[in-house]
């Protein structure tokens, strides 16, 4: 004989009510306790940990001899005092119905600023000579490209509301790698006087722990607009720690399942 007693959908799971079996309701139960989620990795042990201390201050030194060297072989830029610096752990999830934490990562974003006058494409063209001599190759479009796809052909053209002439800030950002270990990005950009100042605080996400987070002195840039043309963008970025690569303090990945609309979850192995 079939049973027809009562059940209810709460939160899009179904709920047994007290005239259900008790069968029918240790099932139920059973499907609803495989579906609570678990804390995700342990981002903030793996943060404050000795190692990633260490890390922390060889990437701090790797960014800063860095831009030293970027500076020094390029006279024609005259650097800004003030850096933005976001240093950061961090795990993110991934997945509808089976949820998977990512392995903890740590990485360290400097930007730091620089004005400079002359031919705006002869002097960044040099530059991006120089990265290549040097070992830096293109992960997007690099300087050349986006001075020959972008800033010759469309330089002057009428853009945006209200309509300014199309110039440096409105480039398209230029990117390149390091391929060492570990290995350093960069992200470069340009600054005009008058235009939209895109030195906004650099980003973090869920599931992170910020250890230091500084922001750049946007008077500092304007200042050195009003005696200079131009200004570039320089970021460059370093993950340090991957649990995923190296042994860390907290799990690296966890799953589990989520409740979908009426339907019973089976995690795996379960």
């Amino acid at each position: 004989m079939n049973d027809s007693r009562p059940s209810r959908l709460v939160d899009g799971c179904l709920i047994a009510t007290a005239a259900v079996p008790l069968a029918v309701v240790a099932v139920i139960w059973w499907g609803l306790s495989s579906c609570a989620p678990p804390s995700p990795p342990d981002v903030a042990k793996v943060a404050h940990s000795a190692r990633t201390d260490a890390a922390s201050k060889q990437a701090t030194t790797l960014l800063s001899d860095t831009f030293d060297r970027l500076w020094r072989d390029q006279p024609w830029l005259t650097p800004n005092k003030s850096q933005a610096v976001l240093d950061q752990c961090r795990s993110t999830e991934s997945g509808l119905v089976s949820v998977t934490w990512a392995p903890v990562t740590c990485t360290r974003s400097v930007k730091a600023a620089a004005a400079f006058d002359g031919d705006f494409a002869s002097r960044n063209l040099n530059l991006h000579k120089a990265l290549k001599s040097t070992g830096w190759f293109a992960t997007g479009d690099d300087i050349s490209q986006v001075i020959t796809n972008y800033y010759r052909p469309m330089k002057g053209r009428p853009e945006g509301s209200p309509a300014h002439p199309y110039g440096p800030s409105d480039l398209p950002a230029a990117t390149y790698s390091l391929p060492r270990t570990p290995q350093v990005e960069m992200n470069v950009r340009w600054l005009t006087r008058g235009a939209h100042d895109p030195t906004r605080p650099l980003a973090s996400g869920d599931q992170t722990v910020i250890r230091e987070n500084q922001q750049m002195d946007t008077q500092a840039i304007t200042k050195a607009l009003r005696t200079h043309r131009y200004v570039i963008l320089l970021e460059l970025r370093t993950t340090y720690f991957d649990a995923a690569r190296s042994p860390s303090p907290t799990a690296s990945s966890v799953s589990y399942c989520a409740c979908r609309s009426g339907n019973l979850c089976t995690c795996p192995g379960g």
